[in-house]
């Protein structure tokens, strides 16, 4: 005995899991920028600048590209953490 979808089930589900990736590959950008961030900190300490500026880098491309899948899905990701 099998299950049948109808394509409009299908199409929906399909849609809820592409959302679900989406967001998690955002919350994955955003966890790295704020590692990245947390890095420069340390490394400034040291006097590390080519590091620095090469995490610096990181998160700038990090917090582009978590900002973009924001904006196709509609949403604000905007935090008092990213903020500070």
């Amino acid at each position: 005995m099998g299950h049948r979808f109808s394509p409009e089930g299908l199409s929906e589900q399909h849609a809820e899991a592409l959302e679900r990736a989406l967001w998690t590959a955002v919350r994955k950008l955003k966890e790295r920028t704020m590692l990245h961030k947390k890095l420069i900190e340390r490394q400034r300490n040291k006097g590390e600048e080519r590091l620095k500026k090469w995490l610096g880098e990181l998160c700038h491309h990090g917090r582009a590209r978590s900002e973009a899948g924001a904006r196709s899905s509609g949403a604000d990701l905007t935090t008092a953490a990213d903020e500070a």
